[in-house]
């Protein structure tokens, strides 16, 4: 993760103490105080270079790289943004001519706003979840399945509950199998980086139940993408992490798709592959295979993770009337209305829809950074109503 940036978090670091020193410290202070503050400057360099020789996106265990984002959020963002408004407030005090420090002002409440959610977010936040119900109608849906429920969770990252975080998951596993749902559905990123992670919960994630089972996808992170191993080593971790998710007792959908009946009538569900790497030569979503053999005129729901791949290919490839996805985490953090998946997808949280056809993103459970601020995880009941009656 540091590895792709080490300039920018290294400048993060330096500018601001930088800046700051001569600001606030240089001459004013007694030498104790300086050598304190440089002090915590190498230290930060010094634990930056170590997150950047990490060999993989997230070191293993990954509480170094969780302890090094916390003092990013606590201690150097604050800094920064106290940095950046007191620039600018002297700049323009010089220029109006002006003794008001309104900067320095701004900047201290933008900083203490930043160590609260960070801490907020780092413990509270993420330890959070909520069951959210939705209901979606279609003319098209056969009268059998009117009241037919599909509990759908995402993103779990399991290698973010390891230690005192793993009862969140107990209980998010706990709420799915309270739904009594007809259907589970799971939309991909059951890991952070390899298959080892699921070890330890295999036990925990076969314990779901559903009427007609459970199902499963692939996303981006199963994909063996984020750790740096010869090619070979990366095709056996994906099959390891999918013959774990079939050990659960979870029927996993690549690019294929099942029927379900009630009585004389069916729907379809299809699940998509979820590698969006670039150049990648397997694992690939393909929308017309996921749909083959699928009548035209039935009601089909497809599971996909990303949802850029709903406009992409589910909407021009296929006449899936629903579709499911993940893979945004809704930003997991959300100030004032926004939130940083915006910015990357023009369909990031909830409900949309286009021709009639609609598009379901949920916000997701966990995620590998464990900090959740304004956006807490979620796993969802969804209610079909067929508008036939």
């Amino acid at each position: 993760m540091i590895a792709r940036n080490l300039i920018i978090f290294m400048l993060l670091v330096l500018i601001p103490d930088i800046y700051l020193y001569k600001r606030y410290i240089g001459a004013k202070r007694p030498l104790w105080v300086k050598i304190i503050w440089w002090l915590i400057t190498i230290i930060m360099l010094t634990f930056t270079m170590m997150m950047y020789m990490v060999r993989d996106f997230v070191p293993h265990p990954q509480t170094s790289l969780n302890i090094y984002l916390f003092l990013m959020g606590a201690f150097v963002i604050p800094k920064a943004l106290l940095s950046l408004c007191t620039f600018i407030g002297d700049s323009l005090c010089r220029k109006r001519r002006t003794q008001r420090k309104w900067g320095t002002w701004v900047g201290s409440v933008l900083g203490m706003g930043a160590v609260y959610c960070t801490i907020y977010g780092f413990t509270l936040g993420f330890h959070q979840f909520e069951v959210n119900r939705f209901d979606y109608t279609s003319d098209q849906l056969p009268v059998a399945f009117d009241g037919y429920r599909i509990a759908a969770f995402s993103d779990i990252h399991v290698g973010s509950y390891t230690g005192y975080s793993r009862f969140v998951l107990e209980e998010a596993i706990d709420s799915i199998n309270a739904m009594n749902a007809d259907l589970i559905v799971f939309l991909g990123d059951i890991q952070n980086t390899e298959p080892s992670e699921l070890y330890e919960f295999s036990s925990l994630l076969s314990s779901l139940k559903a009427k007609d089972g459970v199902l499963t996808i692939m996303g981006n992170h199963d994909y063996a993408r984020y750790v740096k191993v010869d090619s070979a080593q990366k095709v056996a971790n994906i099959y390891e992490t999918e013959r774990l998710q079939r050990s659960f007792g979870w029927k996993l959908l690549l690019d294929e798709n099942i029927t379900l009946h009630r009585g004389t009538d069916s729907i379809f569900v299809a699940g998509m592959e979820g590698n969006d790497e670039i150049d990648a030569s397997f694992g690939v979503g393909n929308a017309g295979h996921s749909v083959e053999n699928i009548p035209d005129n039935a009601f089909t729901i497809m599971l996909v993770h990303n949802p850029n791949e709903w406009r992409e290919k589910v909407l021009p490839e296929t006449k899936a009337q629903l579709t499911m996805c993940g893979h945004t985490h809704g930003g997991q953090v959300e100030l004032f209305g926004f939130r940083p998946s915006q910015l990357t997808y023009s369909e990031d949280v909830g409900m949309y829809e286009e021709d009639g056809r609609t598009l379901f993103v949920t916000k997701g459970l966990g995620g590998v950074i464990p900090m959740r601020f304004g956006v807490p995880g979620e796993v969802v009941l969804m209610t079909l109503h067929s508008g036939k009656q």
